[in-house]
């Protein structure tokens, strides 16, 4: 994917992102938990003998490659991109009988042996992509409808501040 979408990746500064999404971070359990202990949900920040800290928009940006510019993620989708949402939300209830969430795993092999068009390839995966590791929910195998207007919108070349929504998610 990257060979035919990495020039508009670039362009809308997901590249990094995506690419980082593609590698295996080996989990230490020990320091996640010796963490968490010092999280305060009240707060949204970690309560350390020393002082509070919290994760920043800078940390966002910079440890996650999502960018603070753009238009923001909740705009209204304009023109030809409100069919393609609901190409796509037809396309998600026809695989999963008329629920509004669907499995990675089918969606992924639809998309892959559908030979889907090149715009709905792009936004399929892009839609897979936000759901499974930019805003992730339960249930966590599920492609989210909610990123439709997002996947869309990256996909038309639309470089959008998503760093203060996946910050805002946390």
């Amino acid at each position: 994917m990257a060979g035919k979408y990495g020039f508009m990746w670039n362009q809308t500064g997901i590249c990094d992102a995506i690419l980082s999404s593609m590698y295996k971070i080996q989990c230490n359990q020990s320091l996640i938990l010796g963490i968490v202990e010092y999280w305060c949900i009240e707060t949204n920040t970690f309560v350390f003998p020393w002082g509070e800290a919290t994760i920043t928009l800078e940390d966002v940006m910079v440890l996650g490659g999502f960018s603070v510019l753009g238009e923001p993620v909740n705009l209204p989708l304009t023109g030809d991109m409100v069919a393609m949402e609901a190409e796509m939300l037809r396309l998600s209830r026809e695989m999963d009988g008329g629920k509004s969430r669907r499995d990675q795993r089918t969606w992924m092999k639809f998309f892959m042996e559908e030979g889907q068009s090149h715009d709905l390839e792009h936004v399929g995966f892009l839609s897979l992509w936000l759901s499974r590791f930019v805003f992730p929910s339960l249930p966590y195998e599920v492609i989210a409808t909610r990123v439709f207007p997002i996947a869309i919108r990256l996909a038309r070349g639309t470089k959008l501040a998503l760093a203060p929504a996946v910050l805002a998610g946390i």
